[in-house]
């Protein structure tokens, strides 16, 4: 499914990660893996994982007001919060009805969740983008996850994950550039690879079957965007991908013969973050690596189920003008 909007942008980031750091070593001590290989191989370093007396919440209220506060705006301008998230505090209400309260948004906002597990910022974008209308001039999409409450901390699958929170504004914009395309795929095949057995359950994951879906469908989607959109992949100035490992990032990088720097990574010190990875990859290399106004960027991300999609769209900084 594709949702192309022209007239349509992001307006400004934020992003939250918990101060409770989680290294390699520090996991070794309960699962049989090796902190080094860790390292070397899956490129991951550390990782930041919730401290009992934190919530998801508090990160996805963090996040959001980061992003307000970078877009130039109030909550009072937001019609419409969306949360992607796989692990949300509570199995309802839902975790964008909870930062509504926390924003003291209107209550004429309409707040609601979305599950696609690591694509669902992808998949909420495409539904921020198309909801923008004459009514709706500006959307809250914020992708949070906590997989440290999901896994088996004596099993080496614990070494990949870690918590987040990132968001974005999604506005109209009058400027003749904008625009955001997203592509949006599901193909439930081999989708035991990566589940939940039940709400109380941890993770189960087979890595060699997340890996192989990662690098077959995510160059390939960047590539035909990019084509039906009538670009080339040496346009796009930056690329803010999903993180499952080193890896799967440099096979990524290669399929898609990219410079170096395009591909933008934070797996080294964040781990993978699920749906929160995509809008905190994007907050935090603005913070080292601003993006040139009028940017050709993009986005792609798989998750479990599986779900995956990538996205365009030309970055532009004068949306504030227009609200």
């Amino acid at each position: 499914m594709r949702f192309l909007k022209r007239g349509a942008c992001i307006s400004g980031t934020g992003s939250a990660v918990p101060s409770n750091v989680v290294t390699n070593e520090d996991l070794a001590k309960s699962c049989p893996t090796d902190a080094t290989w860790v390292e070397e191989v899956l490129g991951i370093k550390s990782r930041r994982h919730l401290h009992p007396s934190e919530t998801l919440l508090d990160l996805c209220i963090s996040s959001a007001k980061a992003s307000l506060l970078n877009s130039n705006m109030t909550i009072d301008n937001i019609d419409t919060i969306i949360v992607a998230t796989s692990t949300p505090d509570y199995l309802n209400p839902s975790m964008a009805s909870l930062l509504h309260g926390a924003l003291d948004a209107r209550s004429t906002t309409a707040a609601f969740d979305i599950q696609a597990v690591c694509s669902g910022f992808l998949y909420g974008l495409g539904v921020a983008a198309k909801l923008l209308d004459d009514d709706v001039s500006n959307v809250l999409l914020v992708g949070a996850d906590q997989f440290s409450k999901i896994t088996d901390f004596t099993n080496r699958n614990s070494v990949f994950f870690g918590d987040g929170a990132g968001a974005a504004v999604i506005s109209r914009s009058s400027n003749p550039l904008s625009f955001i395309a997203v592509d949006l795929y599901t193909n439930s095949q081999n989708w035991e690879g990566f589940h939940t057995p039940r709400l109380e359950s941890k993770f189960v994951m087979t890595g060699k079957l997340v890996k192989e879906k990662a690098v077959t469908v995510l160059p390939d989607a960047i590539k035909k965007l990019a084509l039906d959109l009538g670009f080339g992949v040496d346009e796009i100035t930056a690329i803010f991908p999903h993180q499952p490992s080193k890896p799967v990032l440099d096979a990524l990088e290669l399929a898609l013969n990219l410079k170096p720097g395009v591909l933008k990574r934070n797996l080294e010190f964040r781990g993978n973050t699920a749906g929160a990875t995509v809008p905190l990859l994007l907050d935090e290399s603005r913070e080292t690596t601003p993006i040139p106004n009028g940017s050709l960027i993009g986005f792609a991300a798989v998750g479990s189920g599986w779900t995956w999609g990538a996205a365009l769209t030309y970055w532009i900084e004068d949306v504030a003008n227009d609200q």
